[in-house]
């Protein structure tokens, strides 16, 4: 899987569902897993497109949040270790 990337940055989505449990969740309208402690890439072959993962995580009852990953890295967000 490759993210998806524009101008040098790589995106992903993050489950934040209030009250969830920490376990795999599917999202209606997207494809794949989501958990609170990964982040799924988005934009690759098989993945949500970057304008579909934009999307899902519009407004404040979203239960994704879409976050920079490192490029190159398929599930460490910004900001988190290796």
């Amino acid at each position: 899987m490759t993210s998806s990337k524009t101008a040098d940055k790589a995106y992903g989505l993050r489950l934040v569902l209030p009250g969830a449990p920490n376990e795999p969740h599917q999202v209606h309208g997207l494809t794949g897993i989501y958990t609170k402690d990964k982040v799924t890439p988005v934009g690759g072959p098989g993945e949500p497109t970057l304008e579909q993962a934009r999307e899902a995580a519009k407004g404040p009852d979203a239960p994704v949040e879409l976050v920079e990953i490192k490029p190159n890295t398929k599930t460490a967000a910004v900001g988190e270790e290796d």
